[in-house]
This record gives structure tokens, sequence and C-alpha cells, in this order.
């Protein structure tokens, strides 16, 4: 009967969480035994605010998407290059990238010039002046003389550019 009593206890203690025991008990538990699982937890409310919400006068947090890789042919790359080109050669302002793609025309966007502009500028045909929102691109003497094709494997420094 003693062994009975025994059995009992212990699958009612261990059927209890540990806020219930240490309630049952008169003790507080430590602070690493207060963690429950997750099923016990239910019903009760979270801390904090609730999941999603943001401060007040916060606006909801924006997902990131994520950027889209525009892969080119060489051919359009070479187009591109040569509409810099010849609208720099064609100006003697200092022009945004903004501007230099509405010259070009096609709906070319800033996006689409920034690795033609930095491949000319890497051979010395163009320069740079500002960063960001303010950064304007300006023919160099070199790239006013240059007549040849992009194509080919020279770098920066090669005697390909003019």
């Amino acid at each position: 009967m003693a062994e009975q009593l025994a059995d009992g206890v212990v699958k009612l203690i261990s059927s209890m969480s540990l806020k219930q025991l240490a309630a049952l008990t008169g003790s507080s538990p430590t602070p690493r035994a207060a963690a429950e699982p997750r099923e016990e937890r239910e019903g009760k409310p979270a801390r904090g605010r609730p999941k999603g919400k943001r401060g007040p006068g916060r606006p909801p947090k924006v997902e990131k998407t994520e950027r889209k890789l525009n892969r080119r042919k060489g051919t359009e790359i070479e187009k591109l290059r040569r509409g810099v080109l010849d609208v720099l050669k064609g100006n003697d302002e200092w022009l945004s990238a903004k501007e230099i793609g509405q010259k070009i025309g096609r709906n070319v966007g800033t996006d689409d010039l920034s690795f033609p502009i930095n491949y000319l500028r890497d051979r010395g045909l163009v320069q740079k002046k500002g960063d960001r929102s303010q950064t304007r691109y300006k023919i160099t003497d070199k790239g006013k003389s240059h007549e040849g094709s992009f194509t080919g494997g020279s770098k920066k420094g090669d005697a390909e550019g003019g």
C-alpha cells in the first residue's frame, strides 16, 4: 500500500509544472527551473507587445526583397558603354547617371549604367566627381579620342583604351 502511495505521488509530481509544484510547497523555483515547456505556456499572455506589432508611431516593418541580378549580353553592355561615351562626348558638362540614361534613351535606367560607367572609369575614359545622389560624370581626353571596341580581355592600364 505504501508503494502504491509513493507511485501515485511520483506520477502527480511529474505531471505538474514547476510553478504549480512551487506553489504547493510554498517555495519559489530557481530561474532555470522556472522555464516551462511550450505546451504548458499555451493560453498564457505573451510578455511584451504581440508579435508583429511595433511601438506607437512606428510604421510596420517592411520586408526586404532580394535584388535580382539582371545579366546582360556582351553586345548589350557594349552598346551601353558606347552610348555613355557618345552622350558625354557631346557634352562638356558634368552629367548624372540619370541624365546620361535619359539621353541614351531606350528606357535606360541608372541601374543599367552602373557597370558600363565603372568599366569606362577603370580605363580612364570617364571621370567621376561626387558621391551617391551627387555623383556626376564627364569624359576625359582619353575618352574623347577612344574609337575602338571595348571587347577583349584587357584590364586597367592596358593599351586597349586608346
